[in-house]
């Protein structure tokens, strides 16, 4: 078929595309347009009144040539179009080439903000490229080339042959896009003549980042233009203009884009996947989930949707997807009911019910503007034998449908009845739903079909399967030593603290919370469980009104035998089972499931050492010497010994705001790798917007927390990113005045490991600035020593960075070792209050802004200290401890602590006379069985610097307040 048109193109010069003028975006007098001046070979500036984003740089103007330009910064009149990529040009090739409005047909262009219009781009850019879903236009530009003829015919060219083509540019201030609708191209050459044919693509200026379309400035381009895309349309292609990348929508790549990108663990939701360059009626095409595969099917507008299945794990999955041969590689990120970016949560718990029961809910319709919602789902039923084994477990894909959003839905269940056959099973069914508003609801019911007899045989014969008595000291002190509970936490309860994230069976934030934590832990503000627990038991730890910890049965934290992060469904059948049926649906059992599931004592909370890294970059590093280190290039943040973590630092110099560079640098982005993790890469862009980059794809992130491979990223807003690592690296990353901000915090297993240009962390300040081959420069040398002999000395190279490039780009491209900063000593500000690196800032930058933007840096930096030093020495209260509790009461001036064991345990090994502030010191175990002995021990200091152990007798604690 192709080559049909193809033949025709050469013999009569008359192409048809599939975009009918019709489908372009309105134009002509009726739409209000102007029309550029009828010349030949023209450019004419045209003033908009917004700034229009473009591979990094922002324009308040457009020149727009009658050869099918559009250009910034200045304007093109060649007809013979030049190859790019090319040097100081800032261009839109639309269809460049030897056009004259002089002899016919007519230029219309006009800038506009109507929101209709504005909504249709807005509709187009979301659907056609995925990955731009919450894209929202606030301006376009739309010019329109309507039967334009060619200056001169010949080499097949026809003289009554003209071009109808349209280029709109859209942005929302922060993304920008380019569309080429493409209907008539009836004349490939240039003057007449066979050899200049039309150039379509653009081009950044740099001579190295540009795009060209495939068969440009060859006979075919006409063809390609019109019969190709790169979002499955012919005749028409989308392009981002507004990053540093070029990023091609529909690629043979292997480049693969999701939305969404966080996804419920329980599936059902729909997933759409674009990217790929699919043929006419493709049906080869596979894709599949952590190598399970998935049932698509292709939209209309040639993307594919994927129903999202039961997931097995929470975290990162791979999604790959093959098609002709090649195979594109990305990853969700499979998420719980607790991750409130994703989730508002609707929560429903029934201990008895009718098998023939539907599930009613309950919403408020004003809350979503939809005017329908869809629910799906799956449904898994455990049935359980008369002597309280699971003998069998089914699943059940539900596929509610759509309903009207009226604010209350009934749903059906799977009508399953098994347990009716034989009277020996009964049922425990977990129904997990999500509803699609305008933001996802999940919807979870967990339905107790089950006898108190069964139920209590349950719970005895889980009982008598799991560790002895010992076995389980063994695991509570190996949790205690790796995982301790903190003794308390901040008051905002942070999603997430320390290795460990907010519990969805406890959340203070989701909707409904007093019924999970009613259910689960009552008395308990909300639970935080474990991460990267690595085949060990999670742990997980609950908090009062007060943000102390909780410690037994009911409110307490437990461990989990089946990490929900790896396998919610595994967790409920190892313990969230056996606590229904132990605590909640049988006999009274509950002190059988805390015997072996017990609470984690806290354990010694050292905070971890923080520094700052700000401004024309000032650094202190972890024995707190301070310096400043000002160049262009990527440098060696830290280093381990064993190169196992790496964090890399990009330097840029500093532009002012008239665009006037200065001899100072700031900090433009970082790199962070920890051992088998994946790679973060954050840049601060142009429009002041974090660039975040995957394992070096780039990846549009939402607020909220990201679980990556043996690393995680909070996106807090747009100024605050924290990365941490398993590793226990947390790096804030602050967007202030136009730069990046670093705070870092290291645990003290960091010590004596450490280098870069973090320097050298043994508590001897001596040899900080120690170089990479182990000698190190005095701490007191000048500022050009420290610049030239140490700094300098951490560059990285083309083989050891950690960062990833723009197509067209790489290393080099980034350092300038030509670039010498001020040394000079700068003089007072009034507006720097005394901080010195302020005032530098203010001398060499000339913003007072910049300047003291490192005062707010070092006033975040103490308050990050504050906070780690207020969770680490607050003594915790209301303690209740598995196989006895703690009796708190306050007399006077001092805090007495009654540790008391219940009958049948008693007190064995060390017992603890002193202890001091960050000391360690076990307080004893209690046997089992044997009757109570009361033993005393007195325990000066603050109790923070004290391990509380399980199975302690009575034990009196006086502790000063403090």
């Amino acid at each position: 078929m192709l080559k049909i048109w193809f033949t025709i193109n050469l013999l009569v010069n008359v192409v048809s595309g599939i975009i009918e003028k019709s489908d372009f975006y309105s134009y002509g007098i009726a739409a209000n347009d102007n029309i550029l001046a009828s010349r030949d070979d023209a450019s004419t500036r045209v003033p908009i009144s917004f700034e229009y984003p473009f591979f990094g740089s922002t324009y308040q103007e457009v020149h727009i040539s009658t050869n099918g330009i559009l250009s910034f910064g200045a304007g093109y009149t060649s007809y013979s179009p030049s190859p790019f990529p090319l040097i100081e040009m800032h261009a839109v090739a639309a269809y460049w080439t030897d056009s004259d409005p002089s002899k016919g047909g007519r230029v219309f262009y006009r800038e506009t903000t109507n929101r209709t219009v504005l909504g249709k781009i807005s509709q187009e850019i979301k659907f056609r490229l995925i990955n731009y879903n919450t894209f929202n236009a606030e301006w376009a530009l739309v010019v329109t080339y309507d039967q334009v003829p060619p200056f001169s015919c010949g080499c097949n060219t026809s003289c009554s042959s003209n071009v109808i083509y349209q280029t709109v540019l859209t942005s929302d201030g922060v993304n920008s896009f380019a569309i080429f609708n493409f209907n008539h191209l009836g004349y490939p050459t240039a003057s007449g003549n066979c050899v200049n044919f039309a150039q379509v693509g653009f081009n950044a200026g740099d001579g190295k980042r540009f795009f060209l379309m495939p068969n440009s400035n060859t006979a075919k381009i006409s063809e390609t233009a019109l019969f190709q895309s790169n979002v499955g349309v012919p005749g028409k292609w989308i392009f981002s203009t507004d990053a540093n990348d070029i990023i091609e929508q529909c690629n043979t790549k292997g480049q693969l884009e999701i939305f969404p990108r966080k996804i419920l663990y329980f599936g059902g939701q729909e997933l759409k996947l674009s990217g790929v360059c699919y043929e006419q009626n493709s049906s080869n095409v596979s894709v599949l989930f952590d190598d399970a595969p998935v049932l698509c099917k292709f939209g209309q507008w040639k993307y594919l949707l994927c129903r999202v299945p039961l997931l097995k794990k929470l975290g990162k999955i791979a999604v790959s997807l093959k098609y002709n041969s090649i195979t594109y590689k990305s990853f969700i990120i499979s998420v719980g009911r607790d991750d409130n970016t994703v989730v508002e949560n609707i929560n429903e718990f029934r201990n008895e019910i009718n098998l023939d029961d539907n599930i009613t809910i309950e919403w408020d319709p004003s809350n979503h503007d939809q005017q329908s919602i869809e629910f799906t789902g799956h449904q898994i039923d455990y049935y359980i034998d008369y002597q309280g084994a699971i003998v069998s477990e089914e699943v059940n894909v539900l596929q509610y449908g759509s309903f009207p959003n009226n604010g209350k839905v009934s749903l059906s269940l799977v009508k399953t009845h098994r347990h009716r056959r034989n009277v020996k099973l009964q049922l425990i069914r977990s129904v997990f739903a999500s509803g699609y508003f305008t933001s996802t609801s999940a919807i979870t019911a967990l339905i107790i079909i089950i006898g108190k007899k069964i139920a209590t045989l349950h719970c005895t014969n889980w009982y008598d399967s799991q560790p002895s008595s010992a076995e389980m000291r063994r695991i509570v002190e190996v949790a205690t030593q790796t995982r301790p509970c903190l003794p308390a936490i901040p008051s905002t309860f942070p999603d997430k603290i320390d290795n460990f994230v907010i519990d969805e069976s406890c959340n203070p934030k989701s909707f409904k919370n007093n019924l999970m934590c009613n259910l689960f832990h009552p008395g308990a503000k909300g639970c935080y469980r474990s991460t990267r627990n690595e085949g060990a038991p999670a742990v997980q730890c609950c908090y009062s009104d007060d943000n102390k910890l909780l410690l037994g049965k009911p409110a307490g934290g437990t461990l989990d035998f089946a990490d929900s992060e790896v396998s919610p469904m595994k967790h409920f059948q190892k313990d969230v089972l056996p606590y229904l049926t132990c605590c909640k649906l049988g006999v009274d059992q509950c002190d059988k499931y805390y015997e072996k599931r017990p609470s984690i004592n806290p354990g010694i909370v050292r905070p971890p050492r923080s520094v700052n890294a700000n401004g024309d970059p000032h650094f202190v590093t972890l024995d707190g010497t301070s310096y400043s280190f000002n160049p262009v290039g990527e440098f060696v943040y830290l280093t381990t010994l064993d190169s196992s973590d790496i964090i890399q630092a990009r330097f840029s110099q500093y532009v002012d705001q008239n665009g006037v560079a200065k001899k100072a640098s700031i900090f433009s982005g970082f790199s962070i790798k920890s051992k088998n993790s994946d790679s973060i890469q954050i840049e601060l862009n142009k429009n002041q917007i974090f660039v975040f980059k995957i394992n070096g794809q780039t990846m549009r992130l939402d607020f909220g927390f990201w679980s990556f491979n043996g690393i995680s990223l909070e996106y807090e807003n747009n100024a605050t990113v924290v990365v941490q690592t398993d590793s226990k690296i947390r790096l804030e990353i602050v967007a202030l005045n136009r730069a990046l901000h670093a705070i870092l915090s290291l645990s003290d297993t960091f010590k004596n490991r450490i280098s870069g240009l973090v320097g050298d962390w043994d508590d001897n300040s001596s040899n900080d600035l120690k170089l990479p081959n182990g000698t190190f420069i005095p701490t007191n040398s000048s500022n050009e020593i420290i610049h030239f002999k140490f700094g300098m000395a951490w560059s990285t190279s083309n083989e050891t960075t950690l960062f990833t490039y723009p197509a067209g780009l790489s290393w080099f491209d980034y350092q300038n070792r030509n670039f010498v900063p001020d040394f000079s000593t700068p003089t007072d500000h009034l507006q720097c209050k005394g901080n010195k690196d302020c005032n530098y800032d203010i001398q060499v930058t000339g913003n007072v802004n910049f300047g003291t933007s490192n005062i707010a840096i070092q006033k975040r930096l103490t308050d990050l200290k504050q906070t780690f030093q207020n969770v680490s020495q607050t003594c915790p209260s209301n303690l209740i401890v598995t196989n006895g509790n703690v009796k708190v009461r306050v007399v006077e001036n001092t805090t007495h602590y009654s540790l008391i064991c219940l009958d049948g345990f008693k007190l064995s090994g060390k017992r603890t006379s002193h202890c001091v502030s960050g000391s360690y010191s076990p307080i004893g175990h209690c046997d089992h069985p044997s009757n109570s002995n009361e033993r005393l021990g007195i325990v000066s200091g603050l109790l923070i610097g004290c391990l509380i152990y399980n199975y302690v007798e009575q034990m009196r604690l006086t502790i000063k307040n403090f």
